[in-house]
């Protein structure tokens, strides 16, 4: 995703004045920041994970699972405390930092590595959630993480394009599957609104 190696992408050293730098110079240090950001969103997914598994996996199958307060809602409680996060920002922390480790490890190398931007990490998540216990789930992992691999950039719609395709090519009824599940979601709600107002929502497919 980024241009060659990243070599020092979780180094400590400056990027120097800014008003010194040559262009090819501010474009590299802009480059090696994201690298940069990639590594430190990777050290947050790694923590998450890594709390889950001493707080949260120690209780699965006792009698901790059932209680008002369980120990994932600990978990995320003690993690946005520690970052200043609500507590639905800590839970979908855990669950990207669970989905990462254990779903998509390839691509959680390449975020440690810094070769692939953060923002887009959310998006691949959220597109295979549907490979969970298919027998193809590794080589889709790493069918992803070569195509980010590759140089040039990624928009938002080309990224979930891809993921798409490699999903499909893979297991295609891991995808009717999905639109199935989507299509089964279909409804029309309503809340209310300021001044005697109210909103509706309605979920359908498009050609509806």
């Amino acid at each position: 995703m980024f241009e060659g190696e990243i070599e020092d992408a979780g180094g400590d050293d400056d990027f120097g004045p800014a008003c010194l730098l040559r262009t090819n110079e501010l474009l590299r240090n802009a480059t090696l920041a994201m690298a940069r950001q990639s590594r430190m969103e990777w050290e947050r997914y790694t923590a998450a994970a890594m709390v889950h598994r001493q707080v949260v996996e120690p209780t699965i199958g006792t009698e901790s699972e059932m209680r008002a307060l369980d120990p994932f809602a600990q978990c995320a409680a003690r993690l946005a405390m520690a970052q200043g996060l609500t507590q639905h920002a800590a839970e979908l922390q855990i669950n990207r930092a669970l989905a990462l480790r254990d779903r998509l490890p390839e691509v959680n190398g390449l975020l440690k590595a810094g070769r692939v931007a953060a923002h887009h990490i959310p998006d691949i998540i959220a597109r295979t959630e549907l490979i969970d216990g298919s027998e193809h789930r590794a080589e889709i992992d790493r069918a992803i993480a070569e195509a980010l691999g590759r140089r040039g950039s990624w928009s938002k719609n080309r990224m979930r394009d891809m993921v798409d395709a490699i999903i499909f090519r893979r297991d295609p009824d891991l995808v009717r599957r999905a639109r199935e599940d989507a299509k089964n979601n279909r409804g029309v709600w309503a809340s209310n609104a300021d001044h005697g107002m109210a909103v509706m929502d309605a979920c359908s497919t498009a050609e509806e």
